[in-house]
């Protein structure tokens, strides 16, 4: 019987793209993999800092998205911590990642991100 098995790279798994989007996925855990310890006590900062610093300007929605969520989680927890870090990265923050940071954060704290997320550089 002939083995009539599709090649990997078929299924969407091979080649370039393929395998940007493991990396993607890859990185997108990583970044998740701290959710657990945000809900048992608190964020792991470097580590946090580490993974999500790099990936502030990816283009992958998901990886973005996934910064926004750690933030989100880590707002409830410690707000100040997650207001002062999304200050010093507004200039590279995608705007998924910021409306997912500032929604658990108290209200004036969010409105004066949010008023200097808006403001056009330079001013």
């Amino acid at each position: 019987m002939e083995n009539r098995t599709v090649p990997r790279r078929q299924h969407g798994h091979g080649g370039p793209r393929g395998d940007h989007r493991h990396r993607a996925v890859g990185r997108r855990s990583s970044l998740l993999t701290l959710l657990p310890g945000i809900r048992r006590g608190g964020l792991d900062r470097e580590r946090f800092e580490r993974y999500a610093t790099p990936m502030l300007t990816e283009k992958e929605f998901f990886i973005r998205k996934a910064i926004g969520w750690v933030l989100r989680e880590a707002a409830k927890k410690d707000p100040a911590y997650v207001a002062a870090w999304t200050r010093s990265h507004l200039d590279r923050m995608s705007g998924v990642t910021f409306r997912e940071a500032v929604r658990r954060l108290p209200a004036e704290q969010a409105a004066r991100l949010q008023a200097e997320y808006r403001k056009p550089a330079g001013s």
